[in-house]
């Protein structure tokens, strides 16, 4: 069997939930840094980049019609290109707007001459969530919200999979140096969340490396500059505790079955990241299920609208609100997830709504 039109027919709306997640939710990565079985003494330099293949070229490739009606969807989108940002006001010291995919691969981690600039003169480094560096702050977030992390009733998610998606879900886990044991009564969407990356990356993080948002944190304390958040972890977890337990539990079985592509899926995600067009994301991984598949079930949509609608757009109003009094103060370098920023109601479009001067400063595209 050829495996990746294999994993083309597979992908549905739910697994493209799961994907979002790698880009927009921090919280489910450093859950998966807590539970890992790598050894500590695990060295950095052992940890390779992740391998994998562009789906969405092998797409162009085989089916082009489907590939520019992705391509059509990419060009209707507001602010559909750029992952830098120059935010202006009179008055007021401009700052910086960054996209960022929520990865070790040093790709992304490298950052363009002009990002890396405007890094530098920054006072103030914002992220979305910064309690998510802390253990401490995740143990006493679970001790406070302990139903938007674990089941408190004795029942777990294994119970609403099949035996078959359990299996799939637990050997996912053990790939990633995860101990299925240690999951059980977290919530579906964490759990999903530790499946979004693949098990390379995960050993990355297990190896020392950080990720690109938790990267830039470090840096900007080691220089001295203030790293401030725009919403909390707890915030972050409501958000997809608010949508249906059937919607988390199907992108969970989904999420296993597509594992052995999850670094194809994430090569597909960087490559669109790197060379900017993030508004193609989306469209893109949705022309990829239905070159095979067929288009999308009602339901699958209604699935996608209602994580785009709760965890996508309606954080990215709370955001945009949250980062005005940085920008205000001036000289703010503030990093979010990049499916925040395009589309008519994406971050950049807000800012520009409530009177801000947004412009894309140009980076050279993936050689």
């Amino acid at each position: 069997m050829n495996p990746i039109p294999f994993f083309l027919g597979r992908l549905s709306g739910p697994a493209l939930i799961i994907v979002s997640l790698l880009h927009g939710v921090l919280f489910a990565a450093f859950v998966a840094s807590l539970l890992l079985l790598a050894p500590a003494a695990a060295r950095a330099e052992e940890a390779v980049r992740c391998e994998g293949r562009d789906l969405f070229a092998e797409l162009k490739a085989r089916d082009p019609d489907a590939a520019t009606e992705a391509e059509k969807a990419f060009a209707a989108t507001p602010n559909r290109h750029g992952r830098f940002w120059q935010v202006e006001k009179e008055g007021v010291a401009p700052s910086h707007l960054f996209g960022t995919i929520h990865t070790t691969d040093p790709r992304a981690l490298a950052l363009p001459a002009p990002v890396e600039a405007a890094f530098g003169k920054a006072s103030t480094y914002v992220m979305e969530a910064v309690d998510v560096r802390s253990t401490f702050s995740a143990t006493l977030a679970m001790a406070q919200h302990p139903s938007l992390f674990v089941y408190t009733d004795g029942t777990s998610a294994f119970d609403q999979l099949t035996e078959e998606d359990g299996a799939a879900v637990r050997a996912a886990l053990e790939r990633r140096g995860v101990d299925p044991a240690t999951a059980t009564k977290l919530k579906p969407w964490l759990i999903a969340g530790m499946l979004a990356a693949p098990p390379c990356e995960l050993k990355r993080k297990a190896a020392g490396l950080e990720f690109l948002d938790n990267a830039l944190a470090d840096r900007a304390e080691e220089a001295g500059k203030a790293v401030e958040g725009l919403e909390t972890m707890v915030e972050q977890m409501r958000a997809l505790a608010d949508m249906p337990m059937d919607s988390h539990i199907e992108g969970l079985a989904s999420a296993a079955e597509l594992d052995a592509y999850a670094a194809d899926m994430t090569e597909t995600l960087t490559i669109r990241y790197l060379n900017g067009e993030l508004g193609l994301i989306m469209p893109a991984l949705t022309a990829i299920g239905e070159d095979l598949q067929g288009e999308l079930s009602a339901e699958d949509r209604a699935s996608v609208a209602d994580f785009e609608e709760k965890v996508v757009t309606n954080r990215n109003h709370n955001m945009a609100e949250a980062a005005e009094p940085f920008l205000l103060k001036g000289e703010a370098f503030i990093a979010v997830g990049a499916l925040h920023l395009p589309g008519q109601e994406g971050v950049v479009a807000l800012l520009q709504k409530a009177g801000w001067t947004v412009t894309a400063v140009p980076l050279d595209p993936l050689r």
